[in-house]
C-alpha cells in the first residue's frame, strides 16, 4: 500500500463488523499520507447506501 501516490478517499462504517474503523483508519493513516479517511456513525459494513449525497 505505500507504494501508492494518488490522493484516496478510505470510508469507513462506524458500526461495521468486519473490522475495527479506528485501528483500520490509523493503518491507513500511516501507511496512505495523502488519503483522507472518513468514519461515518451510525453505519455498518453496507455503508454506500447509508450516505445521503452518495445515493
Amino acid at each position: 500500500m505505500q507504494s501508492i501516490t494518488v490522493p484516496a478517499l478510505v470510508i469507513y462504517g462506524a458500526e461495521t463488523v468486519v473490522a475495527t474503523p479506528e485501528l483500520a483508519a490509523a493503518r491507513v493513516a500511516d501507511l496512505l499520507p495523502r488519503a483522507e479517511v472518513q468514519v461515518y456513525p451510525g453505519a455498518g459494513h453496507g455503508i454506500l447506501g447509508r450516505i445521503p449525497s452518495a445515493s
